[in-house]
C-alpha cells in the first residue's frame, strides 16, 4: 500500500478569559444561593431565572462558535476522506456482487444435492419434511465436506426412523395423527410424549364433563312431568358436544320438540 503522508500541525490550546468568566457567574450565582420566592414573588423569580437562562445561553453558544471554527481544518479533511473512499468503494461493490452471485449458486447447488439424498434415504414419506429435517445443521455450509454431511443425514435419518417406531408403539391410534405432527414440528420424542399426556388430560375432562350428566338427581327430573298430553315447557342444562346436540336436535324436530336458547 501507497504511504498516506498526513501532516499535522500541533495544536496550540485555545487561549479565553476562562477564569474571569467562571468568576462573574460565581459572583452571580452566590446571590441565589437559599433564595427563596413567596406566592406574590412569582413574577420576580420568573424574572431572576430569564437573566440566569440568557447569561448561561450566551455563554453556551461561545463554546459552539469555537468548536465550529476548530473543526474547519478536519471537516475539509474528511470530506476529501470520503470522496477518496467512493473510488474504492465502486470495485469493492462490483466484487461483492460477483461473489454472493457465486455463493447463492453453490448454496443451491448444495440444497439440491442434499436434498436429493433426503429423498433417497426417507422412508417416512411426508411424516418429516426436507426443511424440517436439515434445520438447524451446518450441512449447507460451503466450508463444511458435503460427504460428512450425507453421512451425518444417514445417521440422523436412523435415528429419526427409530424415534417414529418408538411413538408409534407408544402412542394410542387415536392421538397418533397430532401426536406425529408434534414430531414433524419439534422432532422431539420428549415433547411428543408431552403431546399425548395433553391429549389424554383433555379427553378425560371431556369425558367427566359428559358423564355428568347421568346423575341420577338430574336424570330423576326427566320423570317428573305431569300425566298430560298438553305442551308444557321445561328447561334444564344440556352438556354435549356440537355433533351430539346437533344430534339431539334433530331428534327433537322430528318429534315436534322445540328446543330455544335459554339466555
Amino acid at each position: 500500500m501507497m504511504e498516506f503522508k498526513v501532516a499535522l500541525a500541533p495544536l496550540s490550546p485555545i487561549t479565553a478569559n476562562l477564569a474571569e468568566i467562571k468568576g462573574y457567574c460565581e459572583k452571580i450565582s452566590a446571590k441565589y444561593d437559599n433564595a427563596i420566592y413567596g406566592e406574590d414573588e412569582i413574577a420576580f423569580a420568573k424574572a431572576d431565572r430569564a437573566d440566569l437562562r440568557r447569561l448561561r445561553l450566551e455563554i453556551d453558544e461561545k463554546r459552539k462558535e469555537v468548536k465550529k471554527q476548530w473543526l474547519v481544518p478536519y471537516t475539509t479533511f474528511e470530506a476529501q476522506i470520503k470522496d477518496i473512499l467512493s473510488v474504492l468503494d465502486k470495485p469493492i461493490l462490483l466484487i461483492d456482487k460477483q461473489i454472493k452471485e457465486s455463493e447463492a449458486r453453490s448454496l443451491q447447488k448444495r440444497t439440491e444435492e442434499l436434498k436429493k439424498h433426503f429423498e433417497k434415504i426417507n422412508k417416512m414419506g411426508e411424516v418429516i419434511s426436507f426443511e424440517r429435517f436439515i434445520a438447524g445443521e451446518k450441512w449447507l455450509l460451503s466450508s463444511y465436506r458435503l460427504a460428512r454431511a450425507l453421512n451425518e443425514m444417514n445417521e440422523k435419518m436412523e435415528k429419526t426412523q427409530a424415534d417414529i417406531g418408538q411413538l408409534e408403539q407408544i402412542i394410542k391410534p387415536e392421538f397418533r395423527t397430532e401426536c406425529l405432527h408434534t414430531y414433524s414440528e419439534t422432532m422431539s420424542v420428549t415433547q411428543t410424549l408431552a403431546k399425548q399426556t395433553l391429549l389424554i388430560s383433555e379427553k378425560e375432562k371431556q369425558e367427566a364433563a359428559l358423564g355428568a350428566v347421568e346423575n341420577p338427581q338430574e336424570v330423576q327430573l326427566f320423570n317428573d312431568f305431569p300425566q298430560t298430553e298438553k305442551s308444557v315447557i321445561f328447561q334444564c342444562s344440556i352438556t354435549a358436544t356440537p355433533s351430539q346436540f346437533a344430534q339431539l336436535r334433530a331428534f327433537a324436530r322430528s318429534l315436534g320438540i322445540k328446543i330455544r336458547e335459554v339466555v
